[in-house]
């Protein structure tokens, strides 16, 4: 019961806060006073601790969201399924627990004394899940056990620890089960109170054994000795029994193109369309080769008798042949043959020229030409 009382007493002046979860916590002004420190007890471990406590105006140490930007190691990326251990004498000068920005915020503050024997914190946890997906929270070497939390929406407030963590620097966050992003407020810290036992003198001379006393009360705890090696990792413990399938998450971002698949067989021939619109007349084509000649045809009917073309020129008087041998005799008078030979020309001739030509043809005969075959 004890025990109890002491941890409730220690929250209460460490913070002042009201645990929550669907909403950021209200919390109450915050004063450092310098050496104004509470006297407290801290058995929650079984070893009874009698500390002093000092307030501070509470400042971030480790924010995991994207948004605070904080510089590594003390900002993201979200945890998954993984511890970390965060050092507080190890900040630099942009985290807001660095001594220069804790002045800026409260003129009172003042450079952390070391060494500590632990510290007061504020652990959040902000579930990065798309969906109902569960988890648990966990501060190592703290007043609190491990929290588990639910799912209030994506990036959404969805638990916290108030815890007293034992430790002379060092705080060591777990989350397992939900992807999630974590807060760690320092509040205070812990020292050790001079005024219950002071540092070991030198040692003395070895007295003489005296007489044996009486049995007096347990004195006081002595300070908390050096933090041991690790222990082994204990067997793993019995698988719990599987949970309800979640909801269907959403749909995933469309896959790259995969590979053209094989030609698949040639289908058979559809039935033939119907007979599409006459398309326009094409471009006249180039000249054929001339065929081969056809067979002569039939001869026509003879056409008719052209008109008479226009007599030519005369042309030139040829050579006198050898004279003939002489003709016969006339049956008449060579006068009467004469004349009968000139009427003729009168009646075959069509006009003076041709007259006068047949005329000069019987008066002055040409020469007859005789041909002779060679031999």
């Amino acid at each position: 019961m004890n025990r109890i009382l002491t941890a409730i007493f220690l929250l209460l002046c460490s913070t002042g806060l009201v645990a929550q979860v669907s909403s950021e916590p209200a919390v109450r002004p915050t004063l450092e006073i310098t050496g104004l420190k509470v006297k407290t007890q801290i058995d929650f471990d079984g070893v009874v601790r009698r500390l002093l406590y000092q307030e501070i105006v509470p400042c971030r140490l480790v924010d995991t969201r994207a948004a605070a930007n904080l510089e590594a190691p003390y900002g993201g990326p979200l945890f998954v399924n993984e511890t970390r251990t965060y050092s507080v004498s190890g900040v630099g000068k942009t985290n807001p627990c660095a001594i220069e920005n804790r002045s800026a915020a409260d003129g009172d503050a003042r450079a952390f004394p070391q060494p500590w024997a632990g510290l007061s914190v504020l652990v959040k946890v902000y579930n990065a899940e798309t969906g109902p997906v569960a988890g648990a929270l966990s501060v190592a070497t703290a007043s609190a056990t491990p929290t588990w939390f639910g799912w209030n929406g994506s990036g959404a407030l969805a638990g916290q620890q108030d815890a007293i963590v034992l430790t002379n620097d060092r705080i060591s966050v777990a989350v397992t089960g939900a992807k999630a992003d974590v807060t760690v407020e320092l509040l205070g810290y812990f020292v050790d109170d001079p005024a219950i036992s002071g540092p070991p003198g030198p040692q003395g001379e070895k007295g003489d054994t005296g007489a044996a006393g009486a049995t007096g009360s347990q004195g006081p705890a002595g300070p908390q000795g050096p933090q041991g090696v690790k222990g082994d990792t204990g067997a793993a413990g019995v698988a719990g029994a599987t949970g309800p399938q979640g909801p269907e998450g959403p749909a995933g971002s469309q896959g790259v193109k995969g590979d053209t698949g094989a030609t698949g067989a040639t289908g058979a021939i559809g039935p033939q369309g119907p007979e599409g619109p006459q398309g326009p007349q094409g471009v006249k084509g180039d000249t054929g080769a001339t065929g081969a000649t056809g067979p002569q045809g039939p001869q026509g009917e003879k056409g008719d008798t052209g008109a008479t073309g226009a007599t030519g020129p005369q042309g030139p008087q040829g050579i006198q042949g050898p004279a003939g041998p002489p003709g016969p005799a006339p049956a008449v008078g060579p006068d009467c043959t004469l004349l009968e030979q000139i009427k003729s020309c009168v009646e075959a001739s069509n006009g003076f020229g041709p007259f006068r030509d047949c005329v000069l043809a019987l008066i002055c005969p040409p020469p007859q030409v005789r041909i002779v075959k060679e031999r």
